[in-house]
Formats: C-alpha cells, sequence, structure tokens
C-alpha cells in the first residue's frame, strides 16, 4: 500500500522479500519510483518496530543493502519495511527527513536504534513535522515529561 501526502509517498508494511523478486531480468524493487527516491523507512521484525534509518539519495540502496548484505548489521532482525519517500518537489529534505527519523526514535523506543531526539525536552516539533501530523497546536512537544 502507498499513500501520497504532498512531500511524501508513505509506503506500509511491504514485505522484504521484494528485494528478492525479478521482473524479467531486473529487480522488481530496483523499478518502484518511490525507493528511487530519499526518505526515512522503519524495519519490521513481526509487528515490532526494530530498526529506523534514513537514506539521502535513495531509499532501494538502503533497504537492499539490509535486506541482502550478510555483513549488515540488521540483516537477519527484519521481514517488512514502512517508509517515507521524498518527492523530487520536496523542499529542505534533508532536513525534513533528519526530523521525521528523529521523530521515530522518539516515538519508537524499543527500536534497536542508538541515535537520541535532536530536540531538547519540551521543544516545540518543527512546523513541517506538525503540518504533517495534522496538528493545529504550536506547544505540540516531543519528549515532554521523559
Amino acid at each position: 500500500m502507498a499513500a501520497v501526502k504532498g512531500d511524501f509517498t508513505f509506503l506500509r508494511l511491504w514485505p522484504r522479500q521484494i528485494f528478492k523478486l525479478f521482473e524479467g531480468k531486473k529487480l522488481a524493487a530496483k523499478q518502484l519510483p518511490s525507493l528511487k527516491k530519499p526518505g526515512v523507512y522503519v524495519l519490521y521484525r513481526g509487528d515490532e518496530p526494530y530498526y529506523i534509518g534514513k537514506a539521502t539519495r535513495r531509499l532501494f540502496s538502503r533497504l537492499h543493502d539490509h535486506a541482502n548484505k550478510m555483513t549488515d548489521p540488521y540483516y537477519a532482525f527484519w521481514d517488512h519495511f514502512s517508509c517515507f519517500a521524498f518527492a523530487d518537489h520536496s523542499r529542505n529534505k534533508r532536513k525534513k527527513i533528519g526530523d521525521i527519523e528523529a521523530v521515530l526514535i522518539a516515538a519508537m523506543p524499543r527500536a534497536m536504534n542508538s541515535s537520541k531526539r535532536r530536540w531538547p525536552k519540551g521543544g516545540v516539533l518543527p512546523k513541517h513535522i506538525r503540518a504533517m501530523m495534522g496538528s493545529k497546536s504550536k506547544a505540540m512537544a516531543v519528549g515532554a515529561g521523559s
């Protein structure tokens, strides 16, 4: 399932096996337009988020490595992924990618990430994150009370 929302396309719970499927002689996942974009991804182990990462150039490259390189630290621990793939027209992609990754890491503390949130306690979420969440509140904070 893919949903388009302004600056990005959201791919929800796609199977890891997509990186092993071929269409003729071409790898199926390599043909997906959304995976040719930069973005943020979540690797799942069953229905639990396992790892949150970002791809500043192409989601396909990062996800393909996680799925196929036995030396990758996450290789053996996931079976599905979701991702936010940013549109070409999106401005400040690198900042937005970093912000979304930080929000997801803060929201999913059981994931195996070593990164920590980048906003101070009680800090206000960036405007584009609040807009993406559909919140009208300017006082929405990250990590309030923790």
